[in-house]
């Protein structure tokens, strides 16, 4: 009898000591996986890529960042390789596909540079990239006008339209809401450029005509 007693209290300590140990894994397992840091790969500019330039693989390295941060930068080359820098991108910073046209270097010949302006919203099949389309602003009274090329077109939150409209369609297209282009990359000579970006900080841009 005492011999069965001994026995149980011995299995109790037996599992007591099974369920601290357990009880210690877990915790060490929880802490050590909460403060490692975790990352992930994104795809930096290993050099300077001027507006207008292609982007080819040696113009490429790789960045290791926390996946907590929230950067928007290719993860793939297959997202980026053999299109086109819509702006400066600085040797070293991250390579957003947004920011990126599969339209030829060619527009961009004659001296014609690239901005982003925001826009009064239009449907997304209002405007198309490669038109060609005069951006109005009303400023004191005066409307005026300007004569651009569209190279990219964007969300209200800057976000790629086809990119977009891509995660729409395979949603309930009677639930999704209306997609509307909100910005726009365009193309023009220098002082259309100038001029534009100006009276963006004036007033709001609006599409008076598509051609």
């Amino acid at each position: 009898m005492r011999c069965l007693k001994l026995k149980k209290i011995g299995l109790f300590f037996i599992f007591l000591i099974l369920a601290a140990g357990l009880a210690f894994a877990e915790y060490y397992l929880l802490t050590n996986t909460a403060n490692k840091p975790q990352y992930q790969l994104i795809i930096v500019a290993k050099q300077d890529i001027p507006a207008g330039a292609q982007i080819t693989l040696d113009k490429l390295s790789v960045a290791r960042v926390d996946v907590r941060t929230p950067v928007h930068a290719a993860t793939t080359r297959k997202q980026i390789l053999g299109r086109y820098a819509l702006y400066d991108i600085k040797a070293g910073e991250p390579i957003i596909p947004e920011h990126l046209t599969d339209l030829s270097i060619d527009t961009l010949a004659n001296g014609m540079k690239l901005t982003a302006v925001r826009i009064d919203p239009v449907p997304y099949d209002f405007i198309n990239i490669g038109d060609e389309i005069e951006l109005g602003c009303v400023i004191q009274d005066k409307t005026l006008s300007w004569r651009v090329r569209v190279i990219q077109v964007y969300d209200a939150n800057f976000r790629d339209i086809r990119s977009v409209k891509e995660q729409l369609q395979q949603t309930n297209a009677q639930q999704a809401p209306a997609l509307m282009i909100g910005y726009l990359a365009v193309a023009g000579d220098d002082a259309t450029i100038k001029t534009l970006k100006s009276a963006e900080k004036q007033g709001t841009l609006f599409v008076i005509k598509e051609k």
